[in-house]
């Protein structure tokens, strides 16, 4: 991993500040100090739960872009101050790249990367986040509260790059997971309809009918709960993988 060519603004905390019943946003400042042209894109943990605009794009030399990270509204829970990570990802534009191919062309040991902590403080005027944030920069005090020694772990947690390699790898393999399931219940209801026409062919017409209505419960409900099962699955990724902002 190459060393990152921008200056990124926060460098290392997103800080949002509550109420948290509406959109709250706070501001990336991403400057390219170097002569060359560099593309950047923006990624997150927790992709249904954030707004970027713009979440991609290419710096000229010299260029400054000020990107806006805009949260959605949510219940408050303080177990998730520092839980969602981002991550701004940087390549040298060569020439004959663009903004569409630079990422499939270009050398994936060239990509360069910041990687940021989101942290929630519900209780703005107190700035008791902040303050437990840069008493964790220094070192940990035996006269330090309970509640500042929790909020100083929290600060200090991050995720290791072998985690956040094995998330990105368990959320393609259950994301292909559901797509053959679905599949699978295709096939079968393909099966289960012409078994059902078959029957019906060699019973009398009342018996076929009654017949065709329990096989057609039998359908629907293999088929909830085929769905059921497939939406828990893609719910538990989407939550838990690393993916481009929207």
């Amino acid at each position: 991993m190459a060393i990152q060519v921008l200056q990124v603004e926060p460098s290392e905390i997103i800080k949002f500040s509550g109420p948290f019943t509406e959109v709250v946003s706070a501001d990336l400042k991403l400057t390219n100090p170097s002569e060359d042209q560099v593309a950047f894109k923006v990624k997150t943990t927790a992709p249904r739960r954030y707004a970027v605009r713009p979440n991609s794009g290419v710096l000229n030399a010299g260029e400054t872009v000020t990107v806006a990270v805009m949260r959605q509204p949510f219940e408050f829970d303080p177990a998730e101050r520092v839980r969602h990570k981002f991550m701004i990802q940087t390549v040298k534009l060569e020439p004959g790249m663009t903004l569409e191919n630079v990422w499939t062309k270009a050398d994936p040991s060239t990509f360069m990367d910041t990687r940021l902590k989101v942290q929630f403080d519900d209780h703005p005027p107190s700035n008791r986040i902040q303050e437990s944030a840069e008493h964790c920069s220094d070192s940990f005090h035996e006269q330090s509260s309970a509640l500042d020694h929790n909020v100083c772990e929290s600060v200090e947690s991050s995720i290791s790059d072998e985690e956040y390699h094995r998330v990105l790898t368990e959320n393609e393999k259950l994301s292909k997971e559901v797509v053959a399931l679905q599949s699978e219940g295709n096939e079968l209801r393909q099966l289960l309809a012409k078994a059902t026409k078959a029957i019906e062919k060699q019973l009398p017409k009342g018996v076929a009918l009654i017949c065709h209505e329990k096989i057609n419960i039998f359908i629907v409900l293999f088929l909830m709960l085929l769905a059921f099962g497939g939406g828990i699955i893609l719910s538990d990724t989407m939550l838990s993988s690393l993916e481009p902002a929207d």
